[in-house]
């Protein structure tokens, strides 16, 4: 059975009402009113998009921006920072490090949880290894010490 045609751009905004991203409008530069009236499954052509809450403006193709669930630039914004999140669980394998220890950065642990992008360095409780690692990976459950595994080696 063939697909049925798929809707520009303009057209399937208009269907989803409540979509997170609104168009440029003619007032807005980078405005060409053409880039919108592309195939809501285009790979190939990039619109320009603004996300309708936070402002934020960002080229996207039309088959991502009506799969994608929110802004690229604010998603993990609301989600906890390492600091917040040590708070919530103080029973974890591994601590923060204080400011003035070696490989200490101001802003080392303001990334959520669960960001993948940016290592930082921990020190485990057992052993007092020094761990780098992703949030996302620190964080899971069965997650331990890559030197002691949380005082559970067996040698």
């Amino acid at each position: 059975m063939p697909r049925p045609p798929a809707s520009t751009l303009v057209q399937w905004r208009q269907e989803n009402p409540t979509a997170w991203w609104r168009m440029l409008t003619d007032q807005e530069p980078g405005y060409k009113p053409e880039q919108y009236n592309v195939s809501s499954t285009s790979t190939r052509h990039k619109v320009i998009i603004v996300g309708i809450e936070c402002g934020h403006r960002r080229e996207m193709t039309p088959q991502n921006l009506t799969k994608r669930k929110g802004c690229h630039e604010c998603r993990g914004h609301n989600r906890t920072a390492m600091n917040a999140w040590m708070n919530e669980h103080p029973n974890i394998w591994f601590r923060l490090l204080n400011v003035g220890e070696n490989g200490y950065k101001d802003d080392m642990y303001e990334v959520a949880s669960s960001d993948a992008r940016h290592k930082i360095i921990v020190k485990c409780k057992t052993c007092a290894s020094e761990v780098d690692g992703f949030p996302t990976n620190l964080t899971r459950e069965a997650s331990s010490c890559s030197r002691c595994h949380d005082g559970r080696r067996n040698y």
